[in-house]
């Protein structure tokens, strides 16, 4: 079962770069609802956000260059949505380190299997808010279960939200960190949150970006930090 539409955000591309980028999607992906969106360099949030905001089915899925989703998600989605509408999913998942030729991430899975899904009670509710405000504020801002002998796992990213939520992605590139944040307010606000213990994808562990921009920024802003102390001290 093939995804409705592939929105591919092209951000901070040159024009040169965008066709490039058309070509190879148009070749490989073949896909007849296939849109490349030029935009302004952006945060992972950022472009979450306007993926969202392009998007015209239901449930938008994310998927960056380091993941790999099962050939049976879209299918899954559906069943799982039947069973009990979510707003938002996420899933167990594999490494790549972790695997030969994807077959265990290929391979049939039954996705008729019933079994309950970790759901918005499971989980730790965070002053999260705070944090937003404040990037010094200690604590991991992932969203984390309630039980600490829970055994499952899952991507923070590697998630499907229903495209109407009235709730987007911080767009700061000093905070970071967008998954976990916008999981976070998800639950403070009481949005229904599914986690299925099913491995509907793979990703390179370790492999989160850290683009020049917000390297850049960070260094700014220690500047700032740094000058503003001295002219208090003097």
């Amino acid at each position: 079962m093939p995804f409705d539409e592939i929105l591919v955000i092209a951000s901070g591309l040159s024009r040169r770069q965008i066709r490039r980028v058309e070509a190879v999607v148009n070749s490989e992906l073949c896909h007849r609802n296939l849109r490349v969106l030029r935009a302004p360099l952006g945060s992972v949030g950022a472009n979450r956000n306007r993926g969202l905001d392009a998007a015209a089915s239901d449930l938008v899925t994310f998927i960056d260059s380091d993941d790999l989703y099962s050939p049976q998600y879209c299918e899954f989605l559906k069943i799982a949505y039947a069973r009990s509408p979510y707003q938002i999913l996420l899933h167990d998942y594999t490494s790549f380190g972790q695997i030969e030729n994807d077959e265990p991430l290929l391979e049939k899975l039954n996705l008729e299997a019933r079994y309950e899904p970790y759901t918005n009670e499971d989980f730790l509710i965070k002053p999260i808010e705070e944090w937003l405000h404040n990037s010094k504020s200690g604590g991991s801002t992932n969203l984390q279960f309630r039980n600490e002998e829970t055994k499952a796992k899952f991507s923070q990213g590697h998630m499907t939200v229903w495209r109407t939520l009235p709730l987007r992605f911080h767009i700061d590139p000093l905070l970071r960190n967008e998954d976990g944040l916008f999981l976070q307010q998800c639950l403070s606000r009481g949005y229904r949150i599914q986690v299925h213990p099913l491995a509907l994808s793979a990703y390179r562990l370790g492999s989160t970006a850290n683009p020049l921009r917000h390297r850049f920024l960070s260094f700014v802003t220690r500047l700032r930090q740094v000058f503003g102390v001295r002219q208090k001290s003097s």
